[in-house]
């Protein structure tokens, strides 16, 4: 109760603070494929600030992270807590970024038991509330939005997803059990049909990786419903109607 408290008042006069107008010129320079909607501009900024302030930033590789470079990460991800209770990203603590792909934490394994030592990750996000990046990947989702591939979005999903169970299994926190009930039938459905798909060598409009896992699936679809929105209305709309819901926004409207 008393961490919270202080939590609230540290976070009050931070935004009581001028902005710094390097810091605001550079999320107006972030080019994202649904535009932030006047209205809600000044939650995402508000969000955006304290996550830069509150997370620990750290360099991999030699990089050297900027205030900018954190600016922008914190951008990306401010724009999925828009419509979530405050706090939604409270359990991230650290962001690492490294310069482009990188050697996974824990070397995935295949199916028959061989474990891929030579693979690269381009993002992972860590049940001890840490979520690493490769710089060039995220950039490059701000150079080309809209083209349902947006690392920040994809690993910020993952954390939403651990929520207060501290599961990755593809289900973030629901506020009632008839939301749960709904998640479920609708996202199990369109799971087992992707993996369906994917086993048959259709193409998909959905990445082929959201088959992995559940929760891979939910990460997967969040990049959609942010850089793809209109897309995943036309081809998923069940799909797109819950995770509108989850996120308390509706991108494709706001392109129409």
């Amino acid at each position: 109760m008393l961490f919270a408290w202080l939590r609230r008042r540290r976070r009050r006069r931070l935004l009581a603070r001028p902005w710094n107008e390097d810091d605001l010129a550079t999320l107006a320079a972030l080019r994202f494929a649904v535009p932030i909607p006047e209205a809600s501009a000044p939650r995402w900024r508000d969000i955006a600030r304290v996550l830069e302030a509150e997370i620990h930033w750290e360099g991999r590789g030699g990089l050297e992270v900027t205030r900018a470079m954190r600016f922008a990460v914190a951008g990306s991800a401010a724009r999925m807590a828009i419509g979530l209770p405050d706090g939604a990203f409270d359990r991230v603590r650290t962001v690492l970024l490294a310069p482009d792909d990188f050697r996974p934490s824990q070397p995935p394994v295949d199916e028959l038991g061989i474990v891929h030592v030579d693979a690269r990750h381009i993002g992972e996000a860590w049940h001890e509330g840490i979520v690493l990046l490769s710089w060039d990947e995220v950039a490059a989702s701000l150079e080309q939005p809209g083209v349902g591939q947006d690392v920040v979005v994809h690993e910020f999903a993952h954390q939403l997803d651990l929520g207060t169970d501290s599961w990755f299994d593809g289900t973030p926190d629901l506020a009632t059990e008839a939301e749960r009930v709904r998640w479920r039938d609708v996202m199990q459905r369109e799971y087992d049909d992707l993996v369906a798909a994917v086993a048959r060598g259709a193409k998909t409009f959905l990445d082929p990786y959201g088959a992995t896992n559940p929760s891979e699936f939910f990460a997967v679809v969040s990049e959609e419903l942010f850089d793809r929105p209109r897309g995943l209305a036309a081809r998923h709309a069940e799909l797109y109607a819950v995770l509108a819901a989850f996120y308390g926004q509706d991108p494709a409207a706001a392109l129409a």
